[in-house]
């Protein structure tokens, strides 16, 4: 699963579909690959605050690439990512999340 924050257009974005066109067209930007194994040290991460967002290119989206047990594991770390980002950038803040693909 690939999902797209984007802070100063505030959205959440999950693509299940590796060929998904918006998938593909993703450039260099920041990548967060999240396994069972990184999963501790991810969380710590948002929880610690050490994934800043701005409103200025190399800081205002992140993807993270997904990849645990199951899809409904998948996608609840998502709702948690929000939770812990709303924190600190209201914009954020319990946004609808979209399944793209």
């Amino acid at each position: 699963m690939m999902v797209y924050i984007n802070y100063p257009n505030p959205r959440f974005r999950i693509h299940c579909d590796p060929d998904c066109p918006f998938v593909k067209r993703r450039k260099d930007g920041r990548l967060l690959k999240v396994t069972v194994e990184s999963l501790k040290e991810v969380l710590l991460k948002f929880i610690n605050h050490e994934i800043i967002f701005r409103a200025n290119p190399p800081n205002n989206d992140l993807w993270l690439d997904i990849s645990l047990s199951t899809p409904k594991h998948e996608e609840s770390l998502v709702y948690i990512i929000q939770e812990l980002l709303g924190i600190h950038y209201r914009p954020l803040r319990g946004i609808p999340i979209i399944v793209h693909c």
